[in-house]
């Protein structure tokens, strides 16, 4: 077994978003192999639309694991992930 832990953080702090934008965005993560002397490969990827972030009382999923997808690779695991919207509610 394989595990490895990442704290990066990413913000776009320029994205400003109507709530129409809101309901038809959608937030993708993919996670790659970092492989030295040949290509990386995708492990798995997941997504969700950011209006489901949006509803959440505090506007966050925090430390939520997800599974990630690919048919190439059938269980290719879980990430533990938090995202958050900051901004107003429209």
């Amino acid at each position: 077994m394989t595990s490895a832990v990442f704290d990066d953080k990413f913000s776009f702090p320029e994205v400003i978003l109507t709530p129409d934008e809101y309901d038809r965005s959608m937030i993708r993560v993919e996670v790659f192999t970092a492989n030295t002397f040949s290509r990386n490969e995708l492990v798995g990827q997941f997504a969700f639309s950011m209006s489901k972030v949006r509803n959440q009382p505090t506007h966050e999923f925090y430390q939520t694991w997800v599974v990630l997808m690919n048919p190439a690779y059938p269980g290719a695991g879980q990430v533990c992930s938090s995202f958050s919207l900051k901004g107003k509610k429209g």
